[in-house]
């Protein structure tokens, strides 16, 4: 990784106070920034907001198009371009820079001997992180804010910034192993909720008298539908909350942004960035992100990173078309998404820094940093 006195020279942002064992952190001279992470970031940023767009505008129809009239012609295609390329990956290379800043801040602390102040500074930054998360969400009406997250996961990253980055690399494969069987274990449940609804409809257009379990099957079937279904009606009543008073689209959000950074915080997203915080901390300790290591293994990151990132990006939207977004195939198409979105970041990742460091176009890459 980056050697200890050379990463506190080129991160340097620490004055000393003159008080023993004290210091104060002031903002990083441009002279100091490492300027690939800061052009990544950029192009983040932007990605971020493209795949954004459709949840700004559109209903629902963030991952399921036909929630919003998006299931055919040029919105098809939209939603397949961000699909195969950019959905999760925005936010997964900024997760990996965040992971590099934990490793960033705290080292250059630490080096020039700010001892338990490095705890006091890199928590309260990450509460203001989370207040912000809350202020961006309930009052600025984004259920789909993600510094609430990012400040939340970094509160448990502080003990884990002297790991090595094997280490970390297990952590983060762990996390993913767990967020995989739990998509798992939800496929499975949807998919028999699926087959038992089908049996009782099959079973009562033979003539048959539906038993209390029947009906129940059916009526959990019907649940899962309207969870991931939006119709006609609902949609627009969506629309409405959404273009009438500040204040009732603020009571109407406030509902799902409560939901957002509770249960499905902790059961959807929790496991996601923590992976990808993780991940970011070792490419940093290792170098990668600081343009040390060969050009090769950036170029292995591309070949690698979007071979099994697009087969699987590909074999799940094939999945959810030929079903035409039918619920049990987004379910299925699920397993294999951290497959998916990881090796399309590996991808993304591989290109931006054989780009940052090609020496060209470096107008475009000062404007993005």
């Amino acid at each position: 990784g980056v050697g200890r006195g050379k990463l506190a020279r080129m991160t340097d942002s620490i004055r000393p106070t003159g008080e023993a064992g004290t210091a104060d952190a002031a903002p990083i001279a441009p002279a100091q920034r490492i300027a690939t992470l800061d052009t990544i970031r950029g192009v983040a940023l932007f990605g971020i907001l493209m795949v954004n767009i459709t949840a700004f505008g559109l209903p629902d129809a963030y991952f399921d198009p036909s929630n919003s009239g998006g299931s055919e012609g040029a919105p098809l295609y939209a939603w397949l371009t961000t699909h195969l390329l950019f959905e999760g990956t925005q936010r997964s290379l900024f997760a990996l820079l965040f992971g590099a800043g934990v490793i960033l801040m705290t080292s250059r602390m630490e080096a020039r001997g700010a001892g338990i102040e490095v705890a006091d500074i890199y928590y309260r930054r990450n509460i203001w992180l989370v207040i912000f998360g809350l202020v961006h969400a309930y009052l600025l009406l984004w259920d789909g804010d993600i510094l609430y997250q990012y400040g939340i996961v970094a509160l448990f990253l502080f003990p884990l910034r002297r790991a090595l980055p094997r280490t970390l690399f297990a952590l983060g494969v762990a996390a993913l192993l767990i967020s995989f069987a739990w998509l798992l274990a939800d496929y499975v449940e949807v998919r028999d909720v699926a087959a038992a609804a089908e049996e009782a409809w099959a079973f009562e257009d033979a003539g048959g008298h539906l038993t209390d379990e029947q009906l129940d099957a059916i009526d959990d079937w019907e649940d899962e539908l309207w969870e991931a279904k939006r119709d006609g009606e609902r949609r627009q009543q969506a629309i409405a909350e959404r273009n009438g008073s500040y204040w009732t689209f603020m009571k109407a959000n406030a509902s799902e942004v409560a939901e957002t950074q509770s249960w499905d915080f902790y059961r959807y997203t929790f496991l996601d960035v923590f992976a990808m915080r993780v991940f970011g901390m070792a490419l940093f300790k290792m170098g990668l992100l600081t343009e040390r290591l060969p050009l090769k293994l950036h170029w292995l990151m591309v070949l690698v990173g979007y071979g099994l990132g697009l087969a699987a990006n590909v074999h799940e939207a094939r999945t959810i078309l030929e079903a035409e977004f039918g619920v049990v195939a987004f379910a299925r198409a699920n397993l294999t998404y951290d497959v998916g979105r990881v090796g399309v970041t590996a991808g993304h990742l591989g290109v931006l820094l054989l780009w940052c460091r090609s020496g060209r176009t470096a107008w475009l890459k000062t404007r993005l940093a």
